[in-house]
C-alpha cells in the first residue's frame, strides 16, 4: 500500500469517527429536546437511520442535515413509544431497588431491563431504518428478534459493554461514543444478520453501497436506484419464527 492509499485511509477513519462524535452530541441534543421521556427513542430511531443511510448511500448526503430530518419524522411518530419504553424500564428499575432491599428476586427485573434498553430499543431502530412496519408490528418484531437471533444479539451485548467500561474508565468520552459507537456496530450487526436471513427467504438484501462492502464482496450495489426511502416493505419479508 502506497503513501497516498495510506493518507486516504487515514482520513476516512478520521472523517467517520468525527461523525460519529457528532451524532453521539445529537443524539444527547435530541434527547434533551425530547425532554428525555419523549425523546429518548426518537433520537435512537434517527441516528440509527443516519447509520443506515450511510450503509446504502455511502458519502451521498450530509449527516446533520439527515440526522435532523429523521429526528423531526421520527419524533412525531414515536413520542408515545418513547413515553411507554422510558415508562417501562422506571418500573423495571424501581422494581430492581426493591427486590433487593427486600432480598428478593432482584435479577429477574434486571435481565428484563438490559433485555428492553440493550437489545429491543437498538433493533426497533435498526429495523425502523430498514423496513415499512406498523408500530405495533415493530414493537414485537423488536422485542422478538434478540431472542430468536442468539448470536447477534450476543455481539450487541458485548459491543455495548465495552462501550460502558470505557466510558467508566475514561468518563470524557461519554459525549463523544456513548450511544453512537455501538449504534453504528450495532446498525451493521443487525443489516448483516437481515442478509442472512433474507437470502434464506430467497429475497432481496438490503441495499448496501459498493464503498462499504468488503474488497471482493458481492451483492447488491448502492441504492441510488431505490425508490423512496429504501426502506423495503415488510410484506416481502417474512418474520423469522423460532
Amino acid at each position: 500500500m502506497n503513501k497516498q492509499a495510506v493518507a486516504q485511509k487515514v482520513y476516512e477513519i478520521t472523517l467517520l469517527i468525527s461523525r460519529l462524535a457528532l451524532m453521539n452530541l445529537m443524539w444527547i441534543a435530541f434527547t434533551i429536546m425530547g425532554l428525555g421521556v419523549f425523546g429518548l427513542v426518537p433520537a435512537t430511531v434517527a441516528i440509527v437511520g443516519v447509520f443506515r443511510s450511510y450503509e446504502r448511500e455511502g458519502d451521498a448526503f450530509r449527516w446533520s442535515a439527515r440526522a435532523w430530518q429523521l429526528y423531526k419524522a421520527a419524533f412525531r411518530r414515536f413520542w408515545f413509544v418513547s413515553f411507554l419504553f422510558v415508562a417501562v424500564c422506571a418500573s423495571l428499575t424501581l422494581s430492581l431497588w426493591v427486590l433487593k432491599y427486600q432480598n428478593g428476586p432482584w435479577l429477574v427485573p434486571l435481565v428484563v431491563l438490559v433485555y428492553v434498553v440493550a437489545l429491543a430499543l437498538p433493533y426497533l431502530a435498526a429495523n425502523e431504518a430498514n423496513f415499512e412496519l406498523t408500530i405495533p408490528a415493530l414493537v414485537k418484531n423488536s422485542l422478538l428478534l434478540p431472542a430468536m437471533w442468539t448470536l447477534t444479539s450476543i455481539k450487541i451485548l458485548a459491543v455495548e459493554a465495552i462501550t460502558v467500561v470505557l466510558c467508566a474508565l475514561l468518563p470524557g468520552l461519554i459525549p463523544v461514543m456513548c450511544a453512537s459507537v455501538p449504534l453504528f456496530v450495532v446498525s451493521a450487526l443487525i443489516t448483516a444478520r437481515w442478509n442472512k436471513q433474507l437470502r434464506l427467504l430467497g429475497k432481496d438484501e438490503l441495499p448496501i453501497a459498493d464503498e462499504q462492502r468488503p474488497a471482493g464482496a458481492s451483492g447488491q450495489s448502492d441504492a441510488a436506484n431505490q425508490p423512496g426511502d429504501g426502506r423495503a416493505s415488510m410484506t416481502a419479508v417474512a418474520t423469522p419464527t423460532i
